[in-house]
């Protein structure tokens, strides 16, 4: 039985993301194609171990389209698609 290839997408880090990977973009293979099997990959590739992904502090947009956060379970990628990881502001 062969095993499928999977969905190859890029994400793009930015600010501590960035810092949390030692790099600004990673190709990413997704053997299933949601957002949720996205993040446990990504959060196996994190560099800092302490440093784990919070999608409720995450801007994310695909293709440069901005997605809400109720919409992020039923995203579906393609292969090519750009995903952008983002740190929410924060401050005072």
């Amino acid at each position: 039985m062969q095993r499928r290839a999977g969905v190859v997408v890029r994400v793009r880090l930015f600010a501590s993301l960035r810092e949390a990977f030692g790099t600004s973009e990673i190709d990413v293979i997704l053997h299933e194609n949601t957002f949720e099997y996205l993040i446990k990959e990504l959060n196996k590739a994190v560099r800092s171990k302490d440093q784990v992904l919070d999608v409720d502090r995450l801007l994310v947009a695909v293709n440069e389209e901005i997605i809400s956060h109720s919409k992020l379970r039923e995203l579906k990628f393609k292969s090519g698609d750009l995903i952008d990881l983002m740190p929410l502001p924060s401050g005072g």
